[in-house]
């Protein structure tokens, strides 16, 4: 299953390895996400598009037990 790129996704970088989290420029659809080896940013793609290279999505504690926001912030997540 081929996913579609999206603001919060993470990919592995093809230079270092590490996973990093997609961030979304202002006022644009393009996604971008930063690695220690290279101070600008690197360009991935557009929202929607298919991901070239790994990539998962990421969940929160509530989404991946089913829990509500305020259940989830007594387990010390962030408050709602």
């Amino acid at each position: 299953m081929t996913l579609r790129l999206a603001e919060g996704m993470e990919i592995q970088c093809p230079h270092c390895g590490a996973w990093h989290r997609l961030t979304q420029g202002a006022e644009t659809t393009f996604l971008y996400y930063a690695c220690g080896l290279r101070p600008e940013p690197f360009l991935v793609g557009l929202v929607g598009e298919e991901a070239r290279v790994p990539a998962r999505r990421t969940v929160s504690v509530s989404e991946a037990f089913g829990l509500k926001a305020e259940e989830e912030f007594q387990l010390g997540g962030s408050e709602p």
